[in-house]
């Protein structure tokens, strides 16, 4: 919870009411290699405002990063920040409490991250593919983990068409991973020996796909 209040000249509340200012940053890790195949710029806010019941306020589709209102109910109010792209999807979220006192001008200062929700889910599928190269023995090394954590998750790759005439590497079932940001490294290598390999950022984001195909030359 952050507040913290004044006297701004203003911002004026009405009488025995309180009066807010919503104050909105982004913040979150740097930007992913790897993304769904939409728009990640903010380019909107939704804001709601919910304090004793049944008071309540909101703005959609704001561009505006600095909002005041004048007339609340004092107690307790939670503000919600939604930032959209410009075609509607919501790409990040910030909430915070504060509490509103009669006569006075309390602050909420809003930090919008990227979605990390265990419960929404988006897709990974990769492929790694040697089409000017003849392969005998090929192996695919990986590890893939969810940003500040050290624990890695299995991915099902599949050396395809056949064990015996490999020709590419494919995640087969497609992974389904919680809203978050993860690290992913791969490691080719002919018959023990590295001849490819990349790190990537990855931003997974609910209910969207990323497909990514590596041609090695």
């Amino acid at each position: 919870m952050q507040q913290e209040f004044d006297h701004f000249e203003d911002v004026i509340p009405s009488e025995n009411r309180g009066a807010l200012i919503i104050r909105i940053s982004t913040g979150g890790p740097t930007a992913a290699t790897l993304t769904p195949p939409i728009s990640m710029e903010i380019a909107s806010f939704d804001i709601y405002g919910n304090g004793p019941d049944p008071d309540s306020f909101e703005y959609l589709d704001t561009e505006e990063v600095e909002l005041s209102e004048s007339d609340l109910t004092p107690g307790g109010w939670t503000i919600r920040v939604e930032a959209l792209n410009s075609t509607g999807i919501t790409i990040g979220e910030g909430e915070t409490t504060v509490i509103i006192s009669p006569n006075l001008v309390a602050t909420a200062q809003i930090e919008v991250e990227p979605i990390a929700d265990p419960d929404s889910l988006g897709t990974l599928y990769l492929m790694v593919e040697w089409p000017k190269k003849i392969l005998t023995d090929p192996t695919l090394t990986y590890t893939l983990k969810a940003a500040g954590t050290s624990t890695e998750i299995i991915m099902p790759f599949v050396k395809k068409p056949t064990e015996n005439n490999p020709k590419y590497f494919e995640l087969d079932p497609l992974l389904a991973l919680p809203a978050e940001y993860y690290t992913l490294t791969l490691r080719l290598f002919e018959g023990g020996e590295p001849i490819w390999g990349t790190a990537e950022a990855i931003r997974i984001l609910d209910g969207q796909p990323i497909s990514q195909v590596y041609q090695v030359d």
